[in-house]
């Protein structure tokens, strides 16, 4: 049996999607349904479809929201 696991850790928020954030990895997932999402090419432009809507990656660079580093006593 072969068993495979990653650790994904947020590092970008996106502002008007709550579900969806940029990892460490730069590749963007959903929460809701914890998959990644694949890139998208729309006409000649890159982007990924968010909650029905196209955003290229230059609209979404604008919405990234860096995630703060929370400091845990444990």
């Amino acid at each position: 049996m072969l068993v495979y696991k990653s650790n994904i850790v947020p590092k970008w928020n996106i502002k008007t999607e709550e579900n969806y954030f940029v990892a460490s990895d730069n590749k963007v997932y959903n929460l809701k349904t914890k998959k990644k999402l694949q890139m998208q090419l729309k006409g000649y432009t890159k982007g990924y479809y968010l909650s029905g809507k196209f955003y290229s990656l230059i609209q979404l660079r604008k919405l990234l929201v860096k995630i703060e580093k929370i400091n845990c006593p444990f």
